[in-house]
């Protein structure tokens, strides 16, 4: 993670600040114009826009602008979802979009600048800080808990050392548990040499995300990397795009390790004639991109080969998908402290998921499938949501 006053040499080289023509297509998904910003779909003001954020943040570094909390919030009320920087079309002769490449590190940088002095996280972020150091998750949930939801019969076979780490995550050891169940017998289904953690932490993206200073973000993440060492593995995997992103990107310079999603794995096992599907379902399906695995990581495809090679499924694309995908509304840690704003922004996704006429709506991602269930719940909607683990689970 890059400091504020670290990351200005960056931004200053690429003239990020100057290429922004505050033209307000960074709201909007290029071409189609339907939303892209969920933060400026919320608030309907421009300075909850990347354009507006990008002006704040010119204005503090050039001392033209005292941070305040009013400023604090409005970069804490961004779900840092990245739909904002992909839509931005402005081009460097070279071909190169600096706005795309380095606006959503410098929220993060801006973040972690509130931080330091005084004005960040918000309130309810902070509780969550604590509670990670003090019981290794954000659910204020207790640390002994964390695997009472694991499946006894496939634990209790697994080594205690292995090439491959299965790492759990909070939001499916918590909440979404189904999770932890369809991973780990998809896992034995595919043969790997494979265990898990005795003692997993958070993998620490909501202390990055929200700014924490490195002292913070180091304590867990040194314990996790030695864990992981002892387990004497060699590759990461995780169905929580979270967790893989914090791995395989934030992490990327702390660790030697392999990192993959288990969609990565299944759909290389599909593609090498490892695993087929045996079960078909006769049901309009569409997918929902995580932000962290799609438009951050670029996974798009392996999703989609798995739910094609289902028997019988008719996969219908939404119209925001892929890399213009709609966010959830959890990202950025922001339904810690604005639950409302979470839910209106999952309530849009079944919006737009109930227009395809699939009558299963599936997803990657832990964090998702709970915001999206939530919204589901609130909305009334007979749409059916499932993560992809458990569908593959269900029809091998």
């Amino acid at each position: 993670m890059f400091s504020l006053r670290r990351y200005r040499k960056i931004l200053e080289e690429y003239n990020v600040f100057e290429r922004c023509a505050k033209c307000g297509t960074c709201t909007y998904v290029y071409g189609s114009w339907a939303p892209a910003c969920p933060a400026f779909n919320e608030f309907k003001f421009l300075t909850y826009s990347l354009g507006g954020k990008l002006l704040l943040a010119w204005g503090y570094l050039n001392g033209r602008l005292k941070l305040d909390q009013d400023i604090a919030r409005v970069f804490y009320s961004c779900t840092l979802c990245g739909n904002c920087a992909y839509q931005c079309q402005i081009t460097e002769t070279d071909g190169t979009r600096p706005i795309k490449l380095y606006a959503i590190t410098l929220l993060e940088a801006m973040r972690k600048e509130l931080v330091r002095v005084g004005l960040g996280p918000m309130p309810e972020q902070k509780r969550v800080w604590d509670w990670i150091l003090k019981e290794h998750n954000p659910y204020m949930a207790k640390h002994e808990d964390r695997s009472l939801w694991f499946p006894k019969d496939v634990v209790k076979g697994l080594p205690e050392k292995a090439e491959i780490v299965y790492f759990v995550g909070c939001t499916s050891a918590y909440i979404e548990t189904e999770i932890i169940d369809a991973t780990m017998r998809i896992l034995n289904r595919l043969k790997v040499d494979y265990t898990i953690l005795k003692d997993e932490w958070c993998c620490g993206l909501p202390l990055i995300r929200t700014g924490a200073p490195s002292q913070l973000v180091d304590e867990v993440v040194n314990h996790n990397i030695a864990a992981i060492e002892d387990a004497g593995a060699d590759m990461i995997v995780t169905s929580c795009p979270g967790c893989y992103r914090v791995w395989k990107e934030d992490l990327a310079d702390r660790h030697d390790f392999k990192v993959m999603h288990t969609v990565e794995l299944v759909a290389e096992a599909i593609e090498r004639g490892e695993l087929t599907f045996k079960k078909p379902l006769k049901a309009k399906v569409t997918y929902h991109d995580p932000c962290d695995l799609g438009r951050h990581c670029g996974v798009f495809e392996p999703p989609r080969k798995i739910l094609k090679s289902i028997p019988g499924v008719e996969l219908i694309e939404m119209e925001r998908s892929r890399e213009n995908s709609w966010c959830c509304g959890a990202g950025g840690a922001v339904a810690f402290w604005l639950p409302e704003f979470t839910m209106n922004t999952a309530c849009e996704r079944i919006r737009e998921a109930e227009e395809t006429g699939a009558s299963l709506l599936v997803s990657a991602c832990p964090g998702c499938a709970m915001t999206l269930k939530n919204a589901i719940k609130e909305k009334g909607s007979r749409i059916m949501f499932r993560d992809i683990t458990e569908l593959i689970l269900e029809h091998l």
